[in-house]
C-alpha cells in the first residue's frame, strides 16, 4: 500500500501499528496457550479492541502526524450496503474523528453528508476457529467476510477516492488449520486486496507457515 500524506490521521503508519498490536496479542495467545480466554468471537473482538485501545492511545509515542486524539475505534458499527441500507456490520473500524460526528441516536454520519464515508478507514473482520469447527464449512463463511470487505471497497472507495481503505481479515485458530486451507484463505484475501492475519497452533507439517513475529 502507498504511503499516505501526513494530513490523514488514518494512514499506513497507523495501519502498521494496528497490525503490530494484533500480532502481539494473537501470537502470545497461541504461544502461551491462552486461547482458552477466547471462548467466542465476541471475546476475540473484546480482547483485540482492548489491545488496540492500549497500544494506539496509551503506549505509542504519537507525533503530530498520528495524534491518538484524532482516532475513533468502534465495534459493530452499521455501514451502508449496496442498497444504501445500514446492513454492513464490520467487527471493528478505526476512523478519523474529524471526519464524522454522532447524531443523538448514536448513529455515525459524515460531517459532509449523511453517510459514514468521509474518512480513510481501517476495517477488521475477526473470526475464531474453535475445536468443534469444520474447516470445509467455515471456509465458506470466511470467504463471505472477505467478500464483504471487497464490496465495501468497491462501493465507497473507488480508485480515484482521496480516502484510503485498509481491510484486514483476522483468524485465530484454537486448533490446527490445514496448510491447504491457510493457503486458500491467504490467496483469496490477497486476490481481493485484503490483509490476511492468520494465527493457529504450530503444525509439524509446515512450521514455516506459522506465527507472524510480533
Amino acid at each position: 500500500m502507498p504511503i499516505l500524506s501526513s494530513n490523514h490521521s488514518v494512514n499506513e503508519k497507523l495501519f502498521n501499528k494496528v497490525i503490530k498490536s494484533i500480532n502481539r496479542f494473537c501470537t502470545k495467545a497461541i504461544k502461551t496457550d491462552s486461547t482458552k480466554m477466547v471462548l467466542t468471537e465476541a471475546d476475540l473482538q473484546a480482547w483485540i479492541f482492548h489491545h488496540l485501545l492500549h497500544d494506539l492511545r496509551k503506549e505509542s509515542g504519537w507525533d503530530d502526524e498520528t495524534n491518538s486524539k484524532k482516532i475513533g475505534i468502534h465495534c459493530n458499527t452499521y455501514l451502508l450496503n449496496e442498497e444504501y441500507q445500514l446492513r454492513k456490520v464490520p467487527d471493528i473500524i478505526i476512523l478519523d474523528k474529524q471526519a464524522y460526528d454522532v447524531d443523538p441516536s448514536g448513529s455515525l454520519y459524515s460531517r459532509k453528508g449523511y453517510t459514514l464515508w468521509g474518512s480513510s478507514i481501517i476495517i477488521l473482520e475477526l473470526k475464531l476457529f474453535r475445536t468443534n469447527h469444520s474447516e470445509s464449512q467455515k471456509i465458506v463463511e470466511w470467504k463471505k467476510d472477505i467478500d464483504k470487505l471487497m464490496n465495501l471497497r468497491m462501493q465507497h472507495y473507488p480508485r480515484d477516492s482521496p480516502n484510503k481503505f485498509f481491510p484486514t481479515f483476522v483468524l485465530l485458530g484454537k486448533q490446527n488449520i490445514s496448510v491447504e486451507t491457510v493457503d486458500q484463505i491467504k490467496q483469496y484475501s490477497i486476490d481481493n486486496k485484503v490483509e490476511p492475519l492468520l494465527f493457529y497452533p504450530e503444525d509439524e507439517r509446515c512450521k514455516e507457515e506459522h506465527l507472524i513475529n510480533p
